[in-house]
């Protein structure tokens, strides 16, 4: 019985030869061409760096049985859990962090929805929201962004 001589065109192309030579791979060097980091990415200048303040919200509200089933402007099904605020200007995603002065709970949320509708409101908590905090009523809360 022979065995058939493998046909050159289905060789891959890691194939080894009699002169192919074997590395460890703990020992290759780095492959060439790739630029400097430091030349990429030149050393931060010294500047001011801000760090994210509370702010004191008097009349955050919440908002949920009327919406319940419902999407909400950023695409999201809106539930009875869903952590999640409503602005009127920040992109959907935003991160905002709430603070609850009365009982000392922090919560970080993100931007789901648009609103509040009404005057002089600059926050609608969902409904899990409201509940992580303890703060299902319109009051007063601390708010960052981050």
């Amino acid at each position: 019985m022979t065995t058939p001589a493998l046909d050159e065109a289905y060789r891959s192309d890691g194939a080894l030869n009699a002169d192919s030579v074997l590395l460890d791979p703990a020992n290759q060097p780095a492959p060439a061409g790739r630029p400097d980091a430091a030349a990429i990415q030149p050393a931060a200048r010294a500047g001011v760096i801000v760090v994210p303040t509370w702010h004191l919200d008097s009349n955050v509200s919440w908002y949920g049985p009327g919406f319940y089933g419902k999407r909400t402007a950023c695409g999201q099904a809106y539930t009875e859990s869903i952590i999640g605020v409503a602005h009127k200007t920040l992109p959907c995603g935003t991160k905002i962090t709430f603070k609850n002065p009365a009982n000392g709970r922090i919560v970080t949320a993100p931007v789901i929805d648009r609103g509040p509708y009404v005057a002089g409101r600059q926050w609608d908590l969902s409904g899990g929201l409201c509940l992580a905090l303890g703060h299902c009523y319109t009051g007063a809360l601390y708010w960052k962004m981050g």
